[in-house]
C-alpha cells in the first residue's frame, strides 16, 4: 500500500512571496509525489490569478477557498466545487440575520463585492476590535445563530456558517 502524503498551505505570507523559491518546492513536492491543498481567504479565481502571474502549469490538487466557505477540486478542466461540502455547511446559516447583527457595529465597514459569499460576511474592523469581536459573538450567540467569527490580521472579520 502506498501512503499519500499532502501538504496543505496558506497562500499569502507562507507558499507565496517569492515566487522561485515557490516554484522549486512545488517542483519537489511533485518529484516526492506530495500533494498540494491551497487553503485561503481568497476566492477561486484569485488563486488562478496566482498561477497566470508566476507562469506556471502547476495546480494544487484542491482548494479549500473564501475561509473554508468553499472546496475546489481539480479536473481535467480545471476546478470542480464540491457542492456537498456547500450543503453541508449551508444548514442553519442565516446571512440576512447575520448582517443586521453587523450592521449594529458602527466600526465594521462591509469589504468590496468581489469578497462576499452567500456562505460568507466579510468586513474590514480595526477600532477597537477585541471589545467589537465580543460583543459581536455575543449577539450572533443570544440570536441563536449558527455562525463563527474570524478576525485576522488586525482588520478582517469575516463571519462564517458554524460548520465551516
Amino acid at each position: 500500500m502506498t501512503t499519500r502524503r499532502l501538504l496543505a498551505t496558506d497562500l499569502d505570507g507562507t507558499f507565496v512571496g517569492d515566487d522561485d523559491a515557490m516554484l522549486d518546492l512545488w517542483r519537489d513536492l511533485e518529484l516526492e509525489g506530495i500533494l498540494v491543498v491551497f487553503s485561503t481567504g481568497r476566492h477561486l479565481s484569485s488563486v488562478e490569478d496566482l498561477y497566470a502571474a508566476v507562469d506556471t502549469t502547476r495546480r494544487a490538487h484542491a482548494c479549500v477557498c473564501m475561509v473554508g466557505t468553499e472546496i475546489w477540486h481539480r479536473s481535467a478542466d480545471g476546478y470542480l466545487r464540491d457542492d456537498s461540502w456547500t450543503e453541508v455547511i449551508s444548514r442553519d446559516w442565516d446571512k440576512s440575520r447575520v448582517e443586521k447583527i453587523l450592521s449594529a457595529i458602527p466600526e465594521a465597514e462591509i469589504q468590496p463585492a468581489e469578497w462576499q459569499s452567500p456562505l460568507k460576511s466579510s468586513y474590514f474592523l480595526e477600532d477597537n476590535a477585541s471589545e467589537r469581536l465580543r460583543q459581536l459573538r455575543e449577539h450572533l450567540d443570544k440570536a441563536g445563530l449558527q455562525a463563527k467569527v474570524v478576525y485576522s490580521k488586525g482588520r478582517y472579520l469575516d463571519v462564517l456558517p458554524r460548520r465551516s
